[in-house]
């Protein structure tokens, strides 16, 4: 007998994710791809779908595992231990082949010389490039220290040839910790390996998106715009325009100086701002646009928000709570407990619970992706944006995102694991790759971190709400003065 219960569960779940990934694709999606990179964007919804498969599977997990100490009517079990292998190894297929392969092949692309023979070329040469560092640093690292350390109770004692009733029955207690050193596979490693490039996107993404997503979503109700007049719409629109004057006669300045053979640094940097405030002016006209046709938008979605938002920063606080209680002090199992509860009164609540949990962690990574992504003025950016957002930034935060949903299931498996024992995942994550010789203890120590960002990002996001942004571009010398 099988429990069809969980596979029409996971059905229905299937659907409904691959339902959620392609309306993020149309709703973050630039009008100037319809018709084309359909490959592209079949990876971007794939990818999406693994990235909350690869979280909900934690709790699916849970649901079918066996209690070893009891009898189960389901003679025949679901393998979830083969279900992890095959979506691990997808998720680093994702990462480090088909995203990179795929953005390559969409930037190369040139509409003054149409050939596809050129980006295939291009995309395949620099997503080798990528597989053989990725692949020959975890084989070095695999072959050099890919060792367990696992302790466990050495006990000392003298043998005596007697039954277990006798009264001269002496018991031992004198034991030692002693550190058992196990050779792992190549998979194991390669978790492990894809658990600690996630983590530094999850401490990042994740910290501030655990506050940044209550709070923004209470703001946002707060700071709604109000239905306006048509003059007032006019007027406002008049000093959009003047701005948008003013930032175009700024790129053409900029345009001039980044002729040049080498570009300064200073100038890179007002590009990237230059970018930003473009971004912030065009948010800025939508925002006015929306309050003068939807005069203040549905009451349903309006009033939803703040509901939300409160749940959110419920479920923020229980998981700060949880990781100094549990994860950092082990002083209570809190959140453990409370999941095993529910599953007592109600069967499978507790694993809804839990799903919320994690999946709440990955949302949170999401968030914060949307809200410190444009901000690196460092690094390339690919804002994502309703209706505006181009295949090439879709696949680079879907590749992020896969990475970070890693470690947020390493986290959540760590978390949670007096609730989850005796699941795959928690065998997997806890027993061997928490374990491993220089990947575990940074694993553990990045937690710390977490709780850190998501610190700095409570004084970030709700202590300084209104701190203004640089006047670079009001302000800024021409670049032929530097």
């Amino acid at each position: 007998m099988i429990n069809w219960w969980l596979i029409v569960l996971a059905v229905i779940i299937g659907i409904l994710v691959l339902g959620l990934s392609a309306y993020l694709l149309l709703y973050y999606g630039s009008e100037e791809d319809n018709g084309e990179a359909y490959l592209s964007k079949l990876i971007v919804v794939l990818g999406m779908c693994l990235a909350c498969g690869i979280v909900l599977l934690l709790p699916y997990d849970v649901a079918a595992k066996v209690d070893p100490s009891a009898a189960s009517k389901f003679t025949v079990q679901i393998d979830t231990e083969t279900m992890w292998e095959i979506v691990l190894w997808a998720c680093a297929a994702f990462v480090i082949v088909l995203i990179p392969f795929a953005n390559f092949y969409y930037e190369a692309y040139d509409p003054d010389e149409d050939k596809p023979g050129k980006q295939i070329s291009q995309a395949v040469m620099y997503t080798l490039g990528i597989c053989a560092c990725m692949v020959g640093l975890t084989l070095v690292l695999w072959t050099t220290v890919g060792e367990a350390v696992i302790p466990y109770y050495s006990y000392m004692c003298n043998a005596q040839l007697m039954g277990p009733d006798s009264s001269t029955l002496v018991y031992y207690n004198n034991k030692t910790i002693v550190d058992m050193y196990l050779k792992v596979s190549i998979f194991v490693y390669a978790v492990a390996m894809m658990c600690g490039a996630g983590w530094i996107l999850f401490f990042v993404y994740g910290g501030v998106g655990l506050v940044a997503f209550p709070v923004d979503t209470i703001r946002d109700f707060m700071n709604r715009p109000k239905a306006i007049s048509g003059a007032v719409f006019h007027q406002e629109m008049e000093i959009i325009a003047g701005k948008a004057q003013l930032l175009i006669k700024i790129g053409e300045e900029l345009t001039k100086a980044s002729r040049k053979r080498s570009i300064a640094g200073s100038v890179k940097n007002k590009i990237n701002t230059l970018r930003n405030e473009a971004y912030l002016l065009e948010n800025q006209q939508e925002r006015l646009i929306w309050a003068f046709e939807q005069a203040g938008g549905s009451p349903f979605v309006v009033y939803g928000a703040p509901l939300i938002g409160i749940i959110g920063a419920i479920i923020s606080a229980m998981w700060i709570i949880h990781i100094f209680v549990y994860n950092t002090l082990d002083a209570s199992p809190f959140l453990n407990v409370m999941l095993i509860d529910l599953d007592n009164a109600f069967s499978l609540l507790g694993v809804a619970a839990y799903a919320l949990f994690a999946f709440y962690l990955l949302w949170c990574t999401f968030k914060g992706q949307i809200k410190i992504g444009m901000r690196l003025l460092f690094f390339q950016i690919h804002p994502m944006k309703q209706g505006d957002t181009t295949v090439n930034s879709l696949l680079f935060n879907v590749g992020l995102l896969l990475a970070a949903a890693i470690a947020v299931v390493q986290f959540s498996a760590r978390s949670f694991q007096e609730y989850a024992a005796n699941t795959a995942i928690s065998a997997l994550l806890n027993a061997y790759v928490i374990r491993l010789k220089g990947v575990g203890p940074v694993i553990s120590y990045l937690q710390y971190v977490f709780v850190g960002v998501s610190g700095l990002a409570i004084i970030w996001v709700v202590i300084c709400p209104n701190r203004q942004r640089r006047q670079d571009m009001l302000k800024m010398k021409r670049p032929e003065d530097d």
